[in-house]
């Protein structure tokens, strides 16, 4: 199981030009890469209490499980929806993902389930 309890990253660490900055999904993707390594059959995610944090993180997470595509829309100030989407096109972990979620848990967490089951049936 993998909990994240909030979108964190080291923002002076990634201006600075540190390689090894903190960030949720930086954390997330080594974990993964252990857990495949280690033959995992499924991955549960604990957003549970999740009350949100950094949008580059909430945009970057989901990216580790869909190739590409939407995944947060924001409302500026003009009251315009500006859509972020993953583009990379690399993919971390493409096997059974299940995830926690629960009243604390923002909606930008919830993204990586509404957005992989877009691709992928439901359980």
């Amino acid at each position: 199981m993998i909990t994240i309890p909030t979108f964190y990253r080291d923002f002076r660490g990634y201006a600075k030009g540190d390689r090894e900055f903190s960030s949720v999904t930086t954390d997330v993707r080594r974990l993964l890469n252990k857990l495949k390594g280690e033959g995992v059959s499924g991955v549960v995610v604990d957003l549970r209490g999740n009350g949100g944090g950094a949008l580059v993180e909430a945009v970057e997470l989901p990216g580790l499980f869909i190739p590409s595509g939407p995944v947060v829309q924001v409302k500026n100030s003009s009251g315009e929806i500006e859509v972020e989407k993953d583009k990379d096109g690399e993919v971390s972990y493409a096997g059974p993902l299940a995830l926690l979620v629960d009243s604390g848990t923002v909606i930008g967490g919830m993204r990586v389930f509404v957005t992989r089951s877009r691709i992928t049936s439901g359980v």
